[in-house]
């Protein structure tokens, strides 16, 4: 009889869980360039051909680029400031400034998305799924714009494998043999 109690429970609890859980975005395929991405449905069908324009258009030397992880974007500018390298949300930005004056293509791409987690969630009550699913495309082609070296600030614990570089980047960094020097004086 406790048995089955403690199963039944179980089983409630279980199920209450995955009725809980968020339905998943639906996906679509998107074709950049003959390739075929997978982006979540929340995103704008632009969103990785707008990323990509916006890298190559404003992006470093490709061997000027700096990946980072757990120090923020504001500690990683400086770091790459003074290393005279580019990070992904320094070309990100200067897209978007350019964009601004000329075209206002990436209004509702680049614009909308890139923007600090908080900003984005809190004051524009953004869905979060989104936002990491931007910023994970954006990661992918940061990481597929790099050659031959690339620089990773990160802290003395190295870095976090909940970031988007630990989670994207590295691996396509590694797989096309890109040598990174580990900055972790930070």
């Amino acid at each position: 009889m406790l048995f089955s109690k403690l199963i039944t429970t179980v089983a409630l609890a279980a199920s209450a869980t995955i009725n809980a859980l968020p339905n998943p975005a639906p996906l679509i395929e998107v074709e950049r360039d003959n390739e075929r991405s997978i982006v979540a449905r929340g995103l704008p069908k632009d969103f990785v051909k707008h990323a990509a324009a916006a890298i190559k258009a404003f992006g470093p030397e490709k061997t000027k680029t700096m990946m980072h992880s757990g120090i923020g974007a504001s500690k990683a500018f400086q770091v790459s400031k003074g290393k005279k390298l580019q990070t992904v949300e320094t070309t990100i930005l200067k897209a978007i400034v350019d964009d601004k004056k000329h075209k206002n293509t990436y209004k509702d791409t680049l614009q909308k998305y890139c923007v600090d987690k908080k900003e984005y969630c809190e004051i524009k009550g953004g869905n979060l799924k989104d936002w990491i699913e931007a910023w994970n495309t954006i990661s992918k082609e940061w990481a597929e714009f790099a050659e031959k070296e690339t620089t990773l600030a990160t802290t003395k614990k190295g870095p976090d494998p909940d970031s988007f570089y630990k989670r994207i980047e590295e691996r396509i960094l590694n797989d096309r043999h890109i040598q990174i020097t580990v900055d972790d004086k930070e």
